[in-house]
């Protein structure tokens, strides 16, 4: 582990001997959830997803089952794994994705997915592989947006800093940024040592944990064990289900492996980054927050979960979800897909960045 943390210091500091960069392409698996062609009344809404550290993009799809059943102006949804989660982690496994990753590169694939692959219109019949569009489109969105689309994103944690990070640098992508208790904190003295050694120990946890089970089944056991045990049923066996891959011995694993999800962990420059880049935001862009209680949520105080949010007021709200936890996409999807719900009902929504009103 320290090996690992020493690896990712002396990156930060540029103090590295040798480069550690690798040539090969990598790939980014996405799920496209779509209403059935004339379903939508007027022009829907488009969102896009990213999830927490861990995790991986089927466990969106309780909360989105319940947005799509309070709303009809949604038409669709793109839910992302990173690069080493779920379905991307399998196609990337030749690709050996080393002791190495900042949180910016998910800003950097977030950006070329909606500037280079992201298809022109909603609710169309796809192939299994996006095709790249023509230049001189991917380079009309860097200046106009996307002229058929109204694009609201979701992120939870590390997933919502990286999409923090992705509306800085490309704000006129976005229409409004819906942030689930995302991983943004103040660098230090202001990072409270309680703070700190809260997310570092995320690391070695994450190093020790378990990679395989004897069956699905075993698995489960297994989950409702731990934290994870307080999710509801549908969300854990959609875990089972899709974060697990069957091996050539006949047992499942993690397709996100505990290594790779400690190498996420070490990262915290992006941590810093994102608190430095929310006063930045292009106020047309709406942000909503939701968190837990300061307590349960990843800032632990109340004061750095106040300023988290002031940093950026103009065209801002937030709400606590009383009784959510950290994942709480993943312990109360419901909750959170009405908390969204209440958010676009407030927001305008019906052109690029059209503001909240709250």
């Amino acid at each position: 582990m320290h090996e690992l943390i020493d690896l990712k210091t002396e990156h930060e500091n540029g103090t590295l001997k040798e480069a550690i960069g690798k040539e090969k392409v990598l790939w980014i698996c996405a799920n496209r959830y779509a209403r059935k062609r004339g379903s939508v009344v007027g022009k829907g809404k488009t969102m896009i997803c990213t999830h927490a550290n861990g995790m991986h993009k089927e466990l969106f799809e309780p909360l989105l089952h319940r947005l799509f059943a309070l709303r009809d102006d949604v038409d669709e949804v793109w839910a992302l794994d990173c690069v080493q989660h779920g379905d991307s982690a399998l196609l990337n496994e030749s690709a050996d994705l080393g002791s190495l990753f900042d949180w910016s590169d998910l800003t950097r694939d977030v950006l070329c997915f909606l500037q280079h692959f992201l298809p022109q219109e909603s609710c169309m019949p796809l192939p299994t592989f996006l095709e790249r569009l023509p230049t001189s489109l991917a380079q009309s969105r860097l200046a106009e947006g996307l002229a058929s689309r109204t694009l609201l994103a979701l992120g939870h944690s590390y997933g919502g800093t990286a999409l923090v990070l992705a509306v800085r640098a490309c704000p006129v992508l976005f229409s409004a940024l819906v942030l689930a208790d995302p991983v943004i904190l103040p660098p230090p003295p202001a990072l409270q040592q309680k703070t700190y050694d809260f997310l570092r120990a995320f690391i070695p946890s994450a190093v020790v944990r378990r990679n395989s089970w004897a069956s699905r089944q075993a698995a489960l056991s297994a989950f409702k064990t731990s934290f994870m045990g307080a999710w509801p049923d549908e969300v854990l066996r959609l875990h089972v289900q899709h974060g697990l891959v069957e091996t050539p011995a006949g047992n499942v694993r993690l397709k996100c492996s505990s290594f790779q999800e400690a190498v996420v962990y070490i990262e915290h420059y992006g941590v810093h980054e994102a608190w430095s880049a929310l006063p930045d935001i292009d106020e047309r862009v709406a942000v909503h927050w939701i968190v837990p209680s300061a307590g349960q949520s990843i800032v632990q105080t109340e004061d750095v979960a106040a300023e988290r949010v002031r940093r950026r007021l103009a065209n801002t709200s937030h709400v606590v979800l009383p009784g959510a936890t950290h994942l709480l996409i993943q312990s109360h999807p419901l909750e959170v897909a009405g908390e969204i719900h209440r958010f676009m009902e407030a927001w305008s929504g019906n052109g690029p960045h059209s503001k909240a009103r709250l």
